[in-house]
């Protein structure tokens, strides 16, 4: 019931966008976008020929062209299954010499204890004889907790084209 009232609202509303120009036709997608492209949007879901990049699973025997392009970079056995990349909470790095295709690296916490907190001058420096370091009089500043370590980000939707044009190398 929900889903034929929301076609009854959107099909003329997609159609007065075909007519003004400000949209295509889902078939033109699929004829401009390149198997295993990863996508961005600002809405929670994801279109026609696209898959959230969220690391599943994918059969091989299923997703043929896409396991060609992928392999197992990502995950999975190579006979049965693959996976998709993995990008939630995640941000994106070229590879490089030193990284290669599906290499994951970092954390968005990190737990401080006492080598990486910086040492400080104080009072309590001379009463303490097991915080002070043997000469200085510094201590070192802070308890062992966890710090946030991420920049700055805005969550958005990954996807991954799953049905479009082969990629070509040139």
């Amino acid at each position: 019931m929900k889903a034929r009232l929301m076609a009854k609202i959107t099909a003329p509303l997609f159609a007065l966008a075909l007519c003004l120009g400000l949209s295509t036709p889902p078939s033109a997608h699929a004829q401009d976008a390149t198997l295993g492209e990863i996508k961005t949007f600002a809405f929670n879901f994801c279109p026609n020929i696209t898959a959230a990049a969220n690391g599943q699973k994918l059969t091989v025997v299923h997703n043929t062209a896409l396991f060609t392009v992928l392999g197992t970079s990502f995950g999975g056995n190579g006979t049965t299954n693959f996976d998709l990349p993995n990008l939630a909470g995640r941000a994106m790095i070229g590879k490089t010499d030193t990284t290669k295709l599906g290499d994951k690296a970092g954390a968005s916490l990190t737990t401080l204890d006492l080598s990486h907190i910086p040492l400080g001058l104080g009072p309590r420096a001379a009463a303490r004889d097991g915080g002070a370091t043997p000469g200085t009089g510094l201590v070192a500043l802070g308890p062992s907790e966890a710090v946030v370590t991420m920049p700055p980000y805005l969550a958005m939707t990954q996807c991954i084209t799953t049905n479009g044009l082969y990629p070509t190398m040139h």
